[in-house]
């Protein structure tokens, strides 16, 4: 799903951001002409497509509102994708007349964004399920970040709003030289990951990774049959025993309209939006310029995996941005 990066300013500090480099620029927004552009552009391969719209965060962008009517009324936008932390989102929901647009909520704890800002995120998901009816409209993100997350604010977000899915991401971390390879990483992060799969079925809560996973491989046969039983017949509609982990251009585009593979390479190899005719052309352009150069025909060298052998051609062992560290 391509997005389009709406301003570079933040209201938070996470700390496990993964664009910090990239945002926090208070000068660096998208002007509406260059947003409308850039809709029309991604829209001209299918009308089909989702949009995501990011930042920094959405919500301070200075034609926020603008933008969600405009998303509202254009015929060719059949779903568009909100990345927000929902602290100022309930100030705009006025602009919400239909349900082509998804709100995903990146929740986090109010020990990390304090008490006041964690009360105006809720509020938020509060106004989108009960006063809006945008309960499928609406989901709930949470970015694993340390093993020993108190992740109790979120389970109880969920249950208090009846989800019945969550989004989670397990975050390549900005200290990945503290860790052998990505495996030695997400060895640590098992058990944590395995708490929120318990605390998630007790509630009745079904889990689905963002682009950021844990390899099927990792997980012991024991535990993949713990982790079945959990969620039952559901387990068919959830990508968290996924045979492969595969990592693919995303395409973000930001508010020069130059494009960038994804975050994790922001650094990266960058092409402007009018030299490329398409989407599909912007995503060849990164499989050769930045896939080609880390893939590999294993996941781990020094991981032995028991799966199939087209399994361990196609899998990355999780995002791509771990390829260039090390």
């Amino acid at each position: 799903m391509p997005n389009i990066m709406l301003t570079e300013r933040c209201n938070l500090h996470c700390p496990y951001c993964f664009a910090s480099e990239y945002t926090n620029h208070p000068c660096h927004e998208i002007s509406m002409q260059n947003f409308v552009h850039a809709v029309q552009f991604v829209m001209k391969d299918d009308s089909k497509t989702k949009l995501g719209i990011i930042g920094g965060e959405p919500t301070l962008y200075s034609h926020f509102a603008e933008v969600l009517d405009y998303l509202e009324k254009e015929d060719k936008v059949r779903h568009a994708v909100i990345f927000t932390n929902g602290i100022l989102l309930s100030r705009f929901l006025n602009h919400v007349v239909s349900d082509k647009l998804v709100f995903l909520i990146n929740c986090n704890s109010p020990q990390d964004i304090g008490l006041a800002n964690f009360k105006h995120m809720e509020e938020s998901i509060d106004t989108l399920v009960n006063q809006k009816n945008m309960r499928n409209n609406t989901m709930l993100g949470l970015n694993i970040y340390r093993d020993d997350m108190n992740i109790s604010f979120y389970i109880d977000l969920l249950k208090k709003y009846q989800f019945r899915y969550a989004r989670i991401s397990v975050v390549v971390p900005s200290d990945m030289e503290k860790y052998s390879g990505p495996f030695d990483y997400f060895t640590q992060m098992k058990p944590i990951l395995m708490r929120v799969f318990h605390e998630m079925a007790d509630i009745g809560v079904l889990p689905n990774y963002d682009c950021n996973r844990i390899p099927l491989c990792m997980w012991t046969e024991s535990e993949r049959e713990q982790i079945r039983n959990l969620f039952g017949q559901r387990m068919c509609h959830s990508n968290i025993l996924s045979d492969t982990v595969k990592c693919s251009p995303t395409i973000d585009i930001d508010t020069d309209l130059q494009v960038i593979r994804c975050f994790g390479f922001s650094d990266g190899p960058k092409i402007s939006l009018e030299s490329c005719k398409d989407v599909s052309s912007l995503k060849q352009f990164f499989i050769e310029k930045v896939d080609q150069k880390y893939k590999r025909d294993t996941c781990d060298r020094s991981f032995s995996c028991n799966f199939s052998s087209n399994c361990v051609k196609e899998c990355y062992g999780g995002c791509l941005a771990f390829r260039t560290i090390g």
